[in-house]
């Protein structure tokens, strides 16, 4: 039983709850006042995170019985190491500051503080081609075989904006319209856009059929007279042989410029004949097929007497 030990351990206690209270209210004063009471209590130094380690977050507050409540991990630091706190006790902190104050190894360098909300860098849109490939395959706004003659017209759609039929057709041929509604356009647009069937000039600009009684017939072009041809039914022929149609028509039907008083004279115009292997050249398979886009198989050696013909 040492009386003076007692009342050494007891007026240490009071020194470190004093020293503590002080410490929030006024450290500047507190670490003054510490440093001057070490001279005169032998008290020993008591590293709160263990030998070696110091706290992460001096400003949490550190919980434990008997501290005041408030008290800091830095205020119970600073009392630790000023021998504040008795060796008895000092054992037991480690494991309390590790938990409240974030201990670290001295040789570990400090954690940088995290914003509660670091700021985000908005996301950098992917380039965009300037011409970025078509979704869909070309679509034909008023249908196979059929053109366009009000491309002004505007349309509207329910929940898009106006657009042109010319504007549509672009689309369409861009590959920006889906195939199912590809497929239901022309009725939908046809009548306002003005779709017909594409038709041909049988004779060429600035020229009119002279011979309407005379019959026509070539591949790709169904069987008529030339009257019959000039007055509607281009619509039926291959638009691929629209270009070469003059050609075709301007001796069997006698073309003529437009408005022409002179009488036609068919059957004076000769005969103009084809070799379909080329001058100079026979076929040799006869009975071989021939089919063209739009006219009916035939035969190389039907092929071949029709030319003959004219």
């Amino acid at each position: 039983y040492n009386p003076r030990a007692i009342h050494f351990r007891r007026f240490q206690r009071d020194i470190i709850l004093s020293t503590m209270k002080l410490l929030e209210k006024c450290p500047v004063l507190a670490i003054l006042l510490s440093a001057c009471l070490l001279q005169s209590v032998e008290g020993q130094a008591c590293e709160i995170c263990g030998e070696g380690r110091v706290i992460e977050k001096a400003d949490a507050l550190f919980i434990a019985p008997g501290v005041p409540p408030g008290t800091t991990c830095g205020t119970v630091e600073t009392a630790g190491l000023g021998g504040f706190i008795p060796v008895e006790a000092c054992p037991l902190i480690p494991p309390l500051a590790d938990r409240d104050c974030g201990c670290r190894d001295l040789d570990t360098p400090p954690v940088a503080p995290v914003a509660p909300f670091a700021p985000v860098a908005p996301p950098t849109a992917a380039p965009v081609s300037p011409t970025a490939a078509p979704v869909f395959s070309s679509c034909s706004v008023c249908g196979e075989g059929n053109q366009m003659t009000n491309p002004d017209e505007i349309l509207s759609f329910p929940n898009e904006p106006n657009t042109s039929c010319a504007d549509l057709a672009a689309d369409g041929e861009a590959g920006n319209i889906s195939p199912d509604l590809c497929i239901a356009l022309p009725e939908i647009i046809g009548p306002l856009c003005g779709c017909e069937p594409i038709s041909c000039s049988v004779c060429g600009e600035g020229k009119e059929v002279g011979n309407a009684e005379a019959i026509f017939s070539f591949p790709g072009v169904p069987t008529q007279s030339c009257g019959d041809l000039e007055n509607g039914g281009t619509g039926s022929i291959d638009p691929s042989l629209c270009d070469i149609l003059p050609d075709l028509a301007d001796i069997t039907c006698a073309c003529q410029p437009i408005g022409s008083t002179e009488a036609p004279t068919p059957s004076s115009a000769p005969v103009e004949t084809c070799s379909v292997c080329g001058e100079g050249k026979k076929v040799n398979a006869s009975d071989a097929i021939f089919a063209f886009p739009g006219s009916a198989p035939i035969s190389c050696g039907d092929l071949e007497a029709e030319g003959e013909q004219g």
